[in-house]
């Protein structure tokens, strides 16, 4: 497990997983990919908000976000599962292994800064 990342690793892990996606023609796999991209967008949106919260907006909002957080976590092992039979794609392993618990901190603050990063990528893509 890495304990931190750069964007440039999050970039290549990013496209590792996107080309193995493509190359699967699996229609299960791209439904499973898309809903990990949505719980991306939706954590990282609630994280970048977390700068302009008041203390107690964060306290309301704190059961919410960790529930997110734990929504992008479950969905990236998934997606790693149904993707076995393909081979893993490059850079995977590092964030998910499978002998390492990777709801616990530092996997669950990786996993969180991945998201944002999707998030990003795909925002900068879309223009």
């Amino acid at each position: 497990m890495i304990e931190s990342l750069s964007y440039e690793k999050a970039i290549s892990i990013f496209e590792s997983i996107r080309n193995k996606v493509k190359s699967c023609s699996d229609e299960d796999i791209d439904w499973l990919y898309t809903d990990f991209i949505k719980s991306c967008i939706a954590y990282a949106s609630t994280r970048a908000e977390w700068s302009i919260l008041s203390r107690e907006q964060q306290m309301e909002e704190d059961s919410h976000r960790t529930m997110e957080h734990d929504m992008v976590i479950q969905n990236l092992k998934i997606l790693k599962r149904a993707l076995t039979p393909w081979e893993i794609p490059a850079g995977l392993d590092l964030l998910a292994p499978d002998n390492e618990d990777i709801a616990a901190p530092p996997a669950r603050k990786v996993i969180g800064d991945f998201a944002c990063y999707i998030t990003c990528i795909l925002g900068i893509e879309s223009r």
